[in-house]
């Protein structure tokens, strides 16, 4: 492949002296990178070996998003003394190639249409000549209901039928060899329409290279490194959240899910990843007076509006996938739409992080190969084991059912990102939760399913419970009486939640009835018990409630589109 090249030198010093030596290429391999939740810094590693004095090393075959600005580049054995970027472009290779490949796929797909009109002349012809069979002999027993005498002729009949029978089964033959060789087809022309696609992506139109300005005092090997900065990398976070409520622990265990599609596979390198935003500024804000009238000073925007719109990369509109490199590289393209969906959930963490305040690295344990396809990979970060208090809660007037939470304090060294959890329970996956962030030391909890020990019951008491009408008024009074029993082997404190009535208008009065036991808490109509039930026991909750609302006049088909007031009622009558 022939190379034009030309110098694109955005990060230039004085590179190369008179006397100095021939520049020599040295091969250069991925061996750190960290990945940022959008970008990747990439670090590179070459040995040389060099004489006494000046040298000139150039790395190649570097990728041509790199930020030129990023680079830096440091050198064991040797000073470095200059820097400077190229830009290579490369003649586009195997046109005539490209040009036959292309042929060749369209007369494959012309010889599959040929094939394909053949298929549809003899699938006529097959209509025909069953159409003929079946006329002969009804042709025949027509004649005779006309009242013809004269019985048909026997030796053209079989003659006719005969005739029909042979092109049918020519015709099947025929119909056999086209699929045979629709089938054969196939796999050519899949084959074609990859080599294509091959030769289309193979190599880049364009690429960097970064030669390196170096002085040694006695010479021998040199380590150079190099480090830039590159688009189309990101990570999030995922959970594995493992309880065992007999036992009260908790394995909660943390991945990340590493997708890159920079045009450079990261082979065996050491990971780290980071959660902060470097190609953001880092000062701090400055604020400006809040003066109303006269002259409009500069909004200063809540800091989550900020993150949002700093958000460069992943921007759909941005000239990253705008058609600023090679559109035409088809695996390209795939790999970055891979990367996509998830920009929602890089937005959701810079977001929580940002009003957090909070920087974190995380190194990856195991050196890991990453593909640039775009597809997902994900490493284990670290195992938690954490002590799990169960907790229950049910919601009787919405469901029976008791559900279970796990409460935990986060005991690692790594604080929790936002991110999706797949929950299980002694070794089933009952779902999916979602985790906010929760720092070092910091309590959250996770949805752990139904407990189906602790059953729940809910009646309304029609003794206590009546309905009358006044007048253009309703009274509505109340009563309920919620069960709870426990057939576990061990005392468990269930949280039950229940809406009470309030008044928000003038014309609807609401008292309140006694509530046994008394409530732990109650606040905005919503009245919260903790049950303490023995095991093998159960306790009862009971309270009450009086309505009287109008049921004609002005406001009062409001109170009918009610759908609570609307459900008591029903309950009301159903137990009177």
């Amino acid at each position: 492949m022939r190379r034009a090249s030309f110098c694109a030198a955005l990060s230039v010093l004085v590179l190369g002296v008179a006397g100095a030596a021939e520049p020599r290429e040295a091969k250069s391999a991925i061996v750190e990178v960290t990945v940022y939740p959008d970008h990747a810094l990439v670090t590179r590693s070459a040995r040389v070996t060099l004489g006494a004095g000046k040298g000139e090393v150039v790395l190649g075959e570097l990728p041509a998003e790199l930020a030129d600005d990023s680079i830096r580049v440091r050198a064991e054995g040797a000073v470095v003394r200059g820097v400077r970027v190229e830009k290579v472009f490369l003649e586009r290779a195997g046109e005539a190639e490209v040009r036959a490949l292309q042929d060749g796929i369209q007369a494959l797909r012309d010889e599959g249409k040929a094939l394909d009109d053949e298929l549809a002349v003899l699938s006529s012809e097959t209509g025909f000549l069953r159409k003929l069979q079946g006329s002969v002999p009804s042709r025949a027993a027509q004649k005779l209901g006309e009242g013809e005498l004269k019985l048909p002729d026997v030796a053209s009949t079989e003659g006719l039928l005969d005739f029909a029978l042979k092109r049918l089964s020519a015709n099947a033959a025929k119909r056999r060899e086209i699929a045979r060789k629709k089938r054969d087809l196939a796999p050519k022309l899949s084959a074609k329409e990859r080599e294509l696609a091959e030769k289309r992506s193979a190599g880049r139109l364009e690429h960097k290279t970064v030669s390196v300005a170096l002085e040694s005092a006695r010479g021998g090997e040199v380590t150079v490194r190099i480090s830039y900065l590159l688009p189309g990398a990101l990570w999030f976070p995922s959970y594995d959240v493992r309880a065992d409520i007999k036992k009260g622990e908790m394995e909660l265990v943390y991945y990340a899910v590493i997708q890159q599609a920079t045009g450079e596979d990261w082979t065996g390198a050491s990971l780290t990843l980071s959660a902060s935003q470097p190609v953001r500024s880092s000062a701090r804000p400055r604020l400006a007076p809040w003066l109303i009238g006269g002259v409009p000073l500069a909004y200063n925007p809540p800091i989550e509006q900020a993150v949002q719109s700093s958000s460069q990369w992943w921007s759909p509109g941005a000239n990253y996938l705008a058609g600023q490199y090679d559109t035409r590289d088809a695996r390209w393209q795939e790999a970055h739409q891979k990367l996509l969906p998830n920009a929602s959930r890089i937005i959701a963490v810079q977001r929580t992080l940002a009003k957090r305040g909070t920087s974190v690295v995380f190194p990856v344990p195991t050196r890991e190969t990453v593909r640039t396809d775009g597809r997902p990979h994900r490493v284990v970060l670290a195992i938690e084991k954490l002590a799990m208090t169960p907790e229950y809660s049910a919601v009787p007037s919405l469901s029976l059912a008791t559900y279970v939470t796990g409460r935990a304090a986060n005991a690692g060294k790594l604080p929790l990102l936002p991110g999706d959890a797949s929950v299980y329970l002694a070794g089933d996956l009952i779902g999916r939760s979602r985790v906010d962030f929760v720092a070092p030391g910091e309590k959250t909890e996770f949805y752990l399913g139904v407990e189906e020990s602790i059953k729940v019951t809910r009646k309304v008491d029609g003794k206590r419970s009546s309905m009358r009408s006044r007048g253009r008024r309703r009274r509505v009074e109340a009563a309920y009486s919620i069960q709870v029993e426990n057939f576990m082997e061990r005392p468990v404190t269930v949280r039950i939640e229940e809406a009470m009535p309030v008044s928000q208008d003038s014309a609807v009065s609401v008292r309140l009835g006694r509530l046994t036991p008394e409530a732990a808490a109650s606040e905005r109509g919503v009245t919260e018990w903790r049950i303490e039930v023995p095991a093998g026991g159960e306790k009862a909750i009971s309270f009450s409630y009086t309505l009287e609302y109008p049921t004609s006049g002005a406001g009062a088909a409001s109170f009918s589109k009610d759908a609570n007031l609307r459900r008591a009622v029903e309950q009301v009558k159903a137990a009177m």
